[in-house]
């Protein structure tokens, strides 16, 4: 099963997200802030990184 990584800060639009791709068959982790998103980084590898840009603690570029 392919893993994904979703790092979004609006709630709703993750878990529209997560519901979307788990009825697809993916696997999906979710992180809200850059420095959750580097917590999980260390932690777990992942298939595919959906990064939002705009996070509340920092830029999501810099986290994949």
């Amino acid at each position: 099963m392919k893993r994904i990584f979703l790092v979004e800060d609006d709630q709703a639009i993750a878990k529209n997200l997560i519901l979307l791709l788990q009825s697809e068959g993916f696997t999906v982790r979710h992180a809200s802030t850059q420095s959750d998103a580097f917590g999980e980084l260390t932690q777990n590898q992942f298939d595919l990184a959906l990064i939002d840009v705009s996070l509340p603690d920092g830029n999501g570029f810099i986290v994949y």
